[in-house]
């Protein structure tokens, strides 16, 4: 863990308890990656930014060019899945379906995390009936959507073509 890193996570601590011990000072806006929202769910400390729209490579790149950020992750269970589906709601309001950072880049039929965790067995109920299915477009469904529909009721997750133009949000979490 770099320096920054560590003074980043002292800061944030620092910043939480004012905010939530009524502490002299707020200092969340002086803590908080610029233009990031920050959240407090399931007792991590997330900061989540929207980031327009592109295809899935793109938002990889448009993450990790925030520096600390990667794709947003939906991996923190019920809590942190509707209050992923309800920022990408309030914020890409016309859009149906949008990044998340999970995909199948290795071609082995097994998801992973941009962080280079897999996606959890537990975490099969975001699934949409028979998804994963690896079979949508040129490149088989490699990548992985949080969609909200008739079809997709409460955010379930499809696998879907890369090459799709989707919503981005990036996250920084701590720890």
């Amino acid at each position: 863990m770099s320096i920054f890193s560590i003074l980043l996570f002292l800061l944030v601590q620092e910043a939480v308890l004012a905010k939530y011990m009524l502490l002299p000072g707020n200092y969340i806006e002086t803590v908080a990656p610029k233009e990031f929202e920050f959240a407090m769910v399931t007792g991590k400390i997330h900061f989540l930014r929207a980031m327009g729209e592109g295809q899935y490579m793109k938002a990889k790149t448009t993450c990790k060019g925030e520096g600390l950020a990667h794709l947003v992750m939906d991996d923190r269970g019920q809590e942190w899945h509707d209050y992923v589906l309800e920022f990408m709601e309030s914020h890409f309001p016309s859009q149906s379906k949008f990044w998340i950072g999970a995909d199948d880049m290795n071609w082995d039929k097994v998801h992973s995390w941009v962080d280079d965790t897999l996606v959890a067995d537990s975490m099969k109920t975001f699934w949409l009936p028979g998804e994963p299915n690896f079979k949508e477009g040129a490149q088989d469904g490699r990548c992985v959507a949080m969609g909200k529909s008739p079809d997709s009721p409460g955010g379930m997750w499809e696998d879907v073509s890369c090459l799709k133009t989707l919503p981005i949000t990036c996250e920084v979490r701590f720890p």
